[in-house]
């Protein structure tokens, strides 16, 4: 009896140690409960919030493209509006041609006169016995008009060569303006490519979207299988084949909790190479915005050159209208010397100075013409100019702007993603250390409570 008494008193105080021991045991499955909520509640929190940080650099990312295709759609209006004003211009310039021939066929007719003139007045004054002195005069005064004249000819022969030149101009600009279209073509092209790597990003929000929800319904699995845990572990006693099963049921879901870790590995390292294409992609992108750059440099040292070299005509031009106020004085001149010749000349004369007159007041329009065609091509060109600058520093800002922005914001979630990383590390290891420790105060029970060592208790991550 006393034997009895004393198995009975033992498994007494084994039963209260195992109910302790459970009850501890509880307490810990518990706490690892409520940190594995917290850790989940934080992780998911920090998920959001990375999330709402990607949504708004796409965002951004949209609108600075948007604003890229405004600007190289201006680009391609003023290419357009330019291309209309060499058009223009070489009409004026052909008209301006066909107004200078007409010019130099009167100045022939009018020499073929003269010509006729002198011969009468030659043949006229040998009949009328005048003295030589005043032949000698006419005939030099003849002679001055008919080289002011042959002057005025080469002066228009060169209005035409330069004419000519400023047609190859023209033609060269149109030749720049074409190439600005292909770069034109290429701008859409690359636009086409954007509208895909949106789509792209757009499936990836979408699978995202849907790992989230497979994280939540995985947790709340796992929140079920703890439930469960926990009425089971309050009807067990002592019995070692019930807790077999748990061991099983529990090693069941580390397996499972380990598969949706492995999952979300995957999944991050998926994230991070799409990141990395996009960054990519970005790089290729500033290339192109750096070529187009460029090229834009290449086309204001064109529009210098072509600015010099219109000064250059414009200096020529201004010389020759000097020539022409000096000519018609010459020729006004000339016509002072003529009107002191008999009444017999005078009609003669008279009808010599008027059809002078009229050519040079066709002359003279045709100078206020180039004139008013050049002020307005110089404002035109000053505008396009001002524009083209303004537009140029306006994008330059704003790309180096969305560049900085961007690098910024994968930085911070670079360090957020490491940050997430570290802290569930340290937390594995804390659950493992506090589980190893459980294992250690479990190997020193009674072995004919505890039927398998701790050990092989699985950790929950």
């Amino acid at each position: 009896m006393a034997g009895e008494s004393e198995w009975a008193s033992r498994l007494l105080a084994s039963e209260r140690e195992c109910r302790e021991v459970m009850r501890k045991l509880s307490l810990l499955e518990e706490r690892f409960l409520k940190l594995h909520h917290e850790k989940a509640t934080d992780r998911d929190s920090r998920l959001a919030e990375v999330w709402k940080k990607y949504v708004i650099l796409e965002d951004e990312f949209r609108s600075a493209l948007q604003s890229e295709t405004t600007r190289y759609d201006q680009l391609f209006e003023r290419t357009k509006r330019a291309e209309e004003k060499a058009s223009r211009r070489q009409e004026e310039l052909e008209a301006t041609d066909r107004n200078l021939k007409c010019a130099k066929d009167l100045l022939m007719k009018l020499n073929t006169h003269l010509k006729e003139v002198k011969l009468t007045l030659h043949q006229e004054k040998k009949k009328s016995g005048v003295s030589t002195q005043i032949h000698k005069q006419e005939t030099m005064t003849l002679k001055a008009q008919l080289q002011a004249q042959e002057v005025k000819i080469k002066s228009l022969e060169e209005t035409l060569s330069e004419s000519s030149k400023l047609r190859l101009e023209i033609r060269a600009l149109k030749e720049k303006l074409a190439c600005l279209h292909s770069e034109n073509i290429q701008l859409t092209e690359t636009q086409k490519r954007d509208s895909s790597l949106r789509c792209e990003q757009e499936a990836m929000s979408a699978k995202i979207s849907e790992l989230s929800g497979q994280l939540s319904n995985r947790q709340a699995e796992l929140d079920v299988a703890m439930e469960t845990i926990r009425v089971k572990t309050k009807i067990i006693d002592d019995q070692t084949d019930t807790i077999r099963t748990l061991k099983k049921e529990l090693n069941e879901v580390r397996e499972e909790s380990k598969k949706t870790e492995n999952d979300m590995r995957n999944s991050r390292k998926k994230l991070e190479g799409q990141i990395t294409d996009c960054a990519r992609e970005n790089g290729a992108l500033r290339d192109e915005v750096e070529k187009l750059l460029r090229r834009k440099d290449d086309l204001k040292d064109t529009i210098v050159d072509l600015r010099s070299s219109l000064e250059m005509v414009n200096e020529e031009k201004k010389k020759l209208e000097a020539a022409l106020v000096e000519k018609e004085r010459q020729l006004d001149s000339m016509n002072d010397k003529l009107s002191e010749f008999e009444g017999f000349w005078k009609a003669k004369v008279v009808g010599l100075e008027r059809q002078l007159e009229k050519t040079t007041l066709k002359v003279r329009e045709l100078t206020t013409a180039l004139r008013t065609s050049e002020q307005k091509c110089a404002r035109h060109r000053a505008e396009s100019e001002e524009a083209l600058s303004a537009a140029s520093t306006m994008a330059d800002l704003r790309v180096k702007q969305v560049e900085e922005a961007a690098q910024s914001r994968i930085l911070q979630l670079e360090g957020e993603m490491r940050q997430i990383l570290q802290e569930s590390a340290n937390s594995k290891r804390q659950i493992e250390a506090t589980l190893r420790n459980l294992a250690g105060s479990m190997s020193t029970m009674p072995r004919f409570i505890v039927g398998q060592p701790l050990d092989s208790v699985p950790v929950f991550l």
